[in-house]
């Protein structure tokens, strides 16, 4: 099957968020924070159906923020910040990212996150704690693992040290 939109649900997108008919705004909404790693095949949309839509994001990202937070590597960069907010975006960004129906709007991933001088350990750690979460709420190896890999092009536009 060719690959579609996860978000206005029509076939034939190219990776620059266009149909082969016209332009999608919504996936272009998308692609600028997510550098390109949205809308790529169907299985990207099952991910998201088969974790439990977006019950099951908002949930993971409850769970994420509660690991990042209490992580003392990572804390600092969550201490005094808008919490409830981070968490809106992340539940987009993260549905977005498997193919979910939500857009994400949020700043551009780079001038958000180069500031913070995010080392390659504390990436890891953050998708770490994401992966735990996912399998916390009993997804399995083999989806976290494509979450993973699927979020995994984005170190480019966070690490920054």
């Amino acid at each position: 099957m060719a690959p579609f939109c996860g978000h206005c649900r029509r076939g034939s997108v190219k990776a620059s968020g266009t149909h082969l008919s016209r332009p999608c705004r919504e996936a272009r909404a998308v692609r600028r924070g997510l550098a390109g790693s949205f809308c790529e095949s169907e299985s990207l949309v099952s991910i998201y159906d088969a974790i439990g839509g977006a019950k099951a994001v908002e949930a993971a990202v409850d769970e994420f923020y509660v690991r990042v937070t209490a992580d003392p590597d990572l804390a600092p960069f969550f201490a005094g910040r808008d919490i409830p907010s981070l968490k809106a975006h992340q539940r987009d960004f993260i549905a977005a990212a498997i193919g979910g129906p939500e857009i994400y709007q949020g700043r551009d991933l780079p001038r958000v996150h180069r500031p913070l001088n995010i080392s390659d350990a504390h990436f890891d750690a953050v998708v770490d704690h994401l992966v735990a979460a996912l399998r916390g709420l009993g997804v399995p190896p083999e989806t976290t693992g494509q979450i993973g890999a699927t979020l995994a092009p984005l170190r480019k536009d966070i690490v920054s040290v």
